[in-house]
């Protein structure tokens, strides 16, 4: 749950930066993550498909230095690939 209040709360800082059809397919996703039933700590994968929320970020980035964006993904990847691996090992219904 907190993760599609962050996802909100991203969509309404950049509703000014991108356009409004991009921003109506973030909102509809996250409506859709947050009214699904389901186990909560699954509905994660749902915001995968949802590109429009890491478009900040990616904005926030393109003018950083080279060296701050290849810390910034390796940090982002090692994270994913942890929290991949541990999902997998510790929870029954993973896959």
């Amino acid at each position: 749950m907190t993760l599609a209040a962050a996802g909100l709360a991203v969509i309404v800082v950049a509703s000014r930066r991108i356009p409004w059809q991009l921003a109506a397919y973030a909102v509809g996703v996250v409506v859709l993550v947050v009214c699904s039933a389901g186990l909560p700590a699954l509905k994660t994968r749902f915001l995968l498909p949802d590109f429009a929320l890491l478009l900040p970020i990616a904005a926030g980035f393109a003018h950083r230095r080279t060296v701050t964006m290849v810390a910034s993904a390796s940090v982002f990847v090692l994270v994913g690939a942890w929290y991949s691996a541990y999902s997998l090992t510790v929870w029954k219904y993973a896959i």
